[in-house]
């Protein structure tokens, strides 16, 4: 398997143009690049010049803090879907996943994800206690979410030690992503080796597509 094909290219910078936008995106046919996540105000636009592709587009919601009512998130997971989204990124933060509302919230969103599409759980593990990390991979398991993607990670010691706490305690069912700064080779091997499914990468600048990754 090559790196490209477990990329998540982040196209999430609010300052981006839609002309810089618009040569970005007529790039990636060609990179074979499997999937992109943009800011819900570029979502359209998006399915607009990669209409004829194979290219997978999602987008964030509750963005960046996940400190967002029910209310807030539902609407925006609906309002997504309906603008044509494949996959979303649900940003979570560790009081809203510790707390008895995400029980509801899994539940008010589990019929959207069968209707629409598959809905991605994102938290932020940067600056998480090791106590919270995993308690927030164990609960992660126990409500049986698919896939998570872990952002706000600093360094590769970080982004090692995270993965092997969520791929521990996360269960067997968890897909594990991880949003890197840069595509530093080893470290991508590293992580890999360490079970880590998919990267989150905000440029594709410097990456060897081609590396070669295990599956």
């Amino acid at each position: 398997m090559f790196l490209r094909e477990i990329i998540s290219l982040r196209l999430l910078d609010p300052t981006l143009t839609d002309w810089d936008f618009k040569d970005l995106l007529l790039t990636l046919p060609e990179q074979k690049i499997k999937e992109i996540v943009v800011l819900p105000s570029y979502l359209r636009r998006a399915k607009q010049l990669l209409s004829l592709t194979d290219i997978k587009i999602g987008t964030v919601i509750d963005y960046p803090l996940g400190a967002g009512t029910l209310g807030k998130k539902a609407f925006e997971v609906g309002q997504a879907f309906q603008d044509g989204a494949d996959f979303l990124e649900l940003t979570v933060n560790a009081e809203t996943l510790l707390g008895s509302e995400i029980t509801e919230l899994e539940s008010s969103l589990g019929s959207l994800a069968l209707a629409w599409g598959e809905i991605r759980l994102k938290i932020n593990t940067g600056d998480m206690k090791e106590l919270t990390k995993i308690e927030s991979a164990e609960r992660i398991k126990k409500l049986g979410w698919k896939r998570v993607v872990l952002d706000g990670i600093k360094t590769s010691e970080a982004a090692l030690h995270d993965a092997e706490i969520f791929e521990y305690d996360g269960g067997k069912q968890l897909a594990v992503q991880i949003n890197l700064q840069s595509a530093d080779p080893e470290t991508i091997k590293e992580l890999s080796a360490q079970g880590v499914d998919y990267f989150g990468l905000s440029s594709l600048k410097t990456v060897d597509l081609t590396l070669a990754v295990n599956s």
